[in-house]
């Protein structure tokens, strides 16, 4: 029998120092809590644990965010596409907007990691195969703006700048994309030079939160583990192994809710009995979720 009340709705988090804040809308991480707070309509702070994929370079990058098993960050220094390593695949539309925002925050445009490695002569012409990801994947999604990508070659160019046509791609703070190249009207080496968005693999030091449990425990003992003992507790997950504590938050509208680190439901705020991983079954007498209850 339950003796402590224990509420439970399936998303995930994984993985407690200082504090990163995760935006409500998206489940996105940010070292910034400004930042969070400007694109996101409610975020909550969360402590960060200390077993990370690795440090967060404050240094040479700022306006770190952790999204979908990836960390990104945007370079401080402005350069060439090919001067900078890691640079960011944009592969869906979620992920777009999350950077968009992050860009027109800053007003910037960056580099992102889709190039066109055989260099087409295919000049002022409009041609999104030619473009490949860093990572080696094919283009399946893509946010080229209204008559992009057209590997401009402008008359002045022709005969000066070490390669003609556009074969590198940069989104602009609106979240849109444009190949651009070498221009007679950069001057100097006729490179453009612009901020990059890179990525890492994992959560990175500066937005890694989240406590890790087992799918076995029992009710109790997540209370004891994730809540403190505290209750009510309020526990999200999405399969069964990692369970993060839900955020206390306001909405715009004043209200407080509770929301798992990373997702887009809002954690029940009435009592349940346990939930159950897909192919588990609550068994009452253990207090556990198991495969194949006794």
């Amino acid at each position: 029998m339950l003796k402590k009340t224990f509420f439970l709705i399936f998303l995930f988090y994984f993985g407690i120092s200082n504090a990163a804040s995760i935006c409500i809308d998206n489940g996105a991480v940010f070292d910034d809590d400004n930042l969070c707070r400007n694109i996101c309509s409610t975020c909550s702070s969360v402590s960060l644990v200390s077993n990370s994929s690795g440090v967060c370079d404050k240094t040479n990058y700022r306006a770190f965010v952790y999204f979908n098993n990836k960390t990104y960050a945007i370079s401080k220094s402005v350069g060439f596409w090919e001067d900078f390593n890691n640079l960011a695949v944009v592969s869906n539309q979620d992920l777009n907007a999350l950077l968009a925002g992050i860009l027109a925050f800053y007003k910037l445009d960056a580099w992102i990691g889709l190039y066109d490695p055989q260099r087409s002569q295919s000049f002022n012409y409009i041609d999104k195969s030619r473009f490949i990801w860093v990572d080696g994947s094919a283009l399946s999604y893509d946010n080229f703006s209204s008559g992009e990508p057209n590997n401009y070659v402008a008359n002045e160019d022709i005969g000066l700048v070490p390669v003609l046509g556009e074969h590198w791609v940069v989104m602009l703070s609106n979240g849109t994309w444009n190949d651009i190249g070498y221009h007679q009207l950069y001057g100097g080496d006729y490179s453009p030079k612009r901020n990059a968005i890179v990525q890492w693999n994992g959560p990175l030091d500066c937005v890694n939160v989240g406590v890790t449990s087992d799918r076995n425990q029992s009710p109790t003992n997540l209370i004891d583990n994730v809540c403190n003992g505290q209750t009510p507790c309020y526990v999200c997950t999405e399969n069964g192994s990692n369970f993060r504590e839900c955020n206390i938050a306001k909405n715009n509208s004043g209200q407080t809710v509770y929301s798992c680190p990373i997702g887009r439901v809002a954690c029940s705020a009435t009592y349940k009995n346990p939930i159950c991983p897909k192919g588990g079954n609550f068994n009452a007498n253990t207090g556990k979720c198991e495969a194949q209850p006794l």
